[in-house]
């Protein structure tokens, strides 16, 4: 693999403005060119922006850069120089399975090759080892791109992506997983304008694709997603590019944008959802396969109408005839359907404004440090703030590194440009029991700016172990992997696997250049040459008992607590214990029933970190919590005894 020089350079650090970016037409993806336009009122400033979330347990969990200090077993499951996974949806790329396998997919041109070899890299795990990372697209003779993986019951695998090769969507499929011949079966409804296909498998014997695709046509400009289904495997298809009720031209007359919308499926219970910067996020639930749907929707942004036309009409809300600045989605929308039916749904926040009301004016401004993930499940009334960029330093922002690259456009953002999407964006959803797993990318201010002058986005993921009413802060995957340069490492386009059993699955892309070469911004473009820079394609385990159960914390104090270590352990163990403020610490020992075994007051222990003792010697083997209480707050940690 292909890394550049690391010439370090010292940068200066500016706080993210409220930069506003000139979004043109939806269906000209992705886009070329941006305008950064002046700051909004102060009025506007106000969560979730840049306050922290009220939702959220505000104690750093693996926050800044501790290598070893959880356990997450990384591997890299192949590379690319396409460094595009996606617009704006995360794509299911990631299958754990209960026989011990895992496979993952990915958007792939080879190590130097041409645009026309572009494809699904692909990658398998047979329960002990991966195989060779891949040097060619599965395709045998199409090119594709923006790839979905399923798996059926049967054990047949595929990939579904959109092809010029065929004009159409492409399934190309093998009937066992992890071997095989790969062969293309083009009988999607081509050839057509399709793009950007989400595939879900379900039915009772777990045989049924469902998917939607952007049928992107210009001429008729409308609502654009249309879905199929096929019950055989994908051999035929009995309903195809048909538009759901209430996802029709008629209730959108505008083009939904590329990659905004995604489908999950479970049983004969079939989700889609769908959300672009100008209209609300939409829910459309079928509990009979795919015959019939049921249309919520989530949020009340635009009226009752649901969306506004950007051609010749303003973003008002109240209607007094004045641009309203609207908090909205940046498209990065995701659902996922539980054991019980219930669908879960996460998109990333993004505000917007069309003040220009000019007849053919199809653009209006995004504002690109929107900072926020919200969530929903059935059942809520509303929304909750689940994920945002964290003040990691305390200091009430987000902090980004100052631009002092004279070859970057004089507009060019201070972190990588990812579509319309914010300061925290791309979720994936996964659920098992009552816990929630929220992945995403989020900028991380204590990334090492010094090679690009740029914030780095990193890929985390948020937990909540009460069905997604409260949310842990967020986990950084990268820092705690123990690769020597995750600082200096760029995350993004992370996908979870619906699967999860003693670990949560997480593949996402990792390289060094901020953003990527599709990007709006010249400095971008250049950063991520693929022939200085290739990208790798890595596999993450997370055990769960480092994501839920521990660091819940009851109010907004400012100090964090580290897990012990050794854990498991005899005798002693240490942790660490992080205070911004002066006062007295209690460490409490508690069984699994919440029992205090032991306790010990540390009087007015300064500001500054401490190395503190756990001492197991009269405590029987199992599981027990250490809860750490300073001021009005406390931060309860597993520990487990041998």
């Amino acid at each position: 693999m292909k890394k550049q020089v690391l010439t370090l350079i010292a940068s200066g650090i500016v706080l993210f403005a409220n930069a506003q970016v000139k979004q043109g037409t939806p269906v000209a993806l992705p886009i070329k060119a941006h305008k950064v336009m002046p700051a909004i009122k102060p009025s506007d400033n106000q969560a979730p922006y840049q306050s922290q979330n009220p939702n959220t347990i505000n104690v750093p969990k693996g926050g800044g850069y501790a290598p070893g200090v959880f356990a997450v077993t990384e591997a890299i499951a192949g590379n690319t120089d396409y460094d595009l996974q996606t617009n704006a949806t995360s794509y299911p790329r990631i299958m754990k399975h209960s026989d011990g396998t895992m496979n993952v997919t990915w958007t792939i041109i080879p190590d130097g090759g041409a645009s026309a070899q572009r494809g699904t890299g692909y990658n398998y795990w047979d329960g002990s080892a991966w195989g060779a990372a891949p040097t060619a697209r599965i395709e045998p003779a199409s090119r594709t791109g923006f790839v979905n993986l399923y798996t059926t019951s049967t054990g047949m695998e595929g990939s579904m992506a959109h092809s010029s090769t065929t004009t159409s969507v492409l399934n190309c499929s093998r009937p066992t997983k992890g071997s095989g011949t790969w062969a293309e079966i083009d009988n999607t409804g081509g050839p057509n304008s399709d793009t950007w296909a989400r595939v879900a498998v379900g039915g009772t014997d777990g045989k049924t694709i469902h998917f939607i695709v952007n049928k992107n046509d210009v001429a008729n400009v409308g609502g654009g997603i249309v879905y199929s289904r096929s019950t055989d495997e994908g051999a035929t298809w009995g309903v195809l590019r048909t538009q759901i009720p209430g996802l029709d031209d008629a209730s959108y007359p505008a083009l939904f944008g590329g990659d905004n919308y995604y489908i999950a499926a479970s049983g004969t219970t079939v989700a889609v959802v769908v959300g672009d910067p100008n209209t609300d996020i939409v829910l459309f639930k079928s509990t009979d396969n795919g015959d019939t749907w049921v249309k919520t929707i989530l949020t009340s942004n635009f009226g009752t109408q649901g969306y506004f036309n950007p051609d010749g009409g303003i973003s008002d809300t109240n209607g007094d005839g004045v641009a309203d600045t609207v908090l909205s989605t940046g498209g990065d929308v995701h659902c996922v359907i539980d054991g019980s039916g219930m669908v879960h749904v996460a998109w990333g926040l993004m505000r917007i404004l069309d003040d220009d009301p000019t007849p053919g004016n199809t653009s209006f401004n995004v504002f690109l440090s929107t900072n926020g993930i919200n969530y929903w499940k059935e059942g809520m009334s509303a929304p909750v703030l689940a994920a945002q960029s964290d003040d990691w330093n305390g200091n009430g922002f987000i902090d980004a590194a100052t631009e002092l690259d004279a070859s970057c456009d004089a507009n060019d953002l201070n972190w990588g440009r990812y579509g319309n999407m914010g300061l925290a964006c791309i979720p994936t959803l996964a659920v098992s029991g009552s816990n929630v797993f929220l992945g995403y990318q989020a900028i991380n201010e204590l990334a090492d700016t010094t090679l690009y002058k740029k914030s780095h986005y990193q890929t985390f993921i948020s937990s909540s172990s009460d069905g997604g009413m409260t949310w842990g802060i967020g986990y950084n995957v990268m820092t705690n992997s123990g690769f020597v340069d995750s600082s200096l490492s760029e995350g993004a386009f992370p996908s979870l696997s619906t699967m999860v059993d003693a670990n949560v699955y997480m593949v996402y892309q990792r390289d060094y250049a901020p953003g990527h070469s599709l990007a709006a911004g010249a400095c971008d473009i250049a950063n991520n040459d693929p022939s200085a820079n290739l990208n790798d394609i890595v596999v993450a385990s997370i055990p769960v008992s480092d994501l839920v159960g521990i660091n819940e914390i009851k109010s907004q104090t400012r100090f964090s607590v580290s897990q012990n270590m050794p854990n498991p352990f005899s005798g002693v163990s240490t942790f660490t214990l992080s205070t911004k403020t002066t006062g007295d610490v209690t460490v409490e020992i508690t069984n699994m029933l919440g029992s205090v075994v032991s306790t010990k007051t540390y009087e007015r222990m300064n500001a500054g970190n401490h190395t503190l003792t756990l001492d197991a010697t009269n405590l029987l083997a199992g599981v027990y919590y250490y809860v750490v209480k300073m001021g009005d707050g406390q931060v309860t940690n597993k520990m487990i005894v041998k």
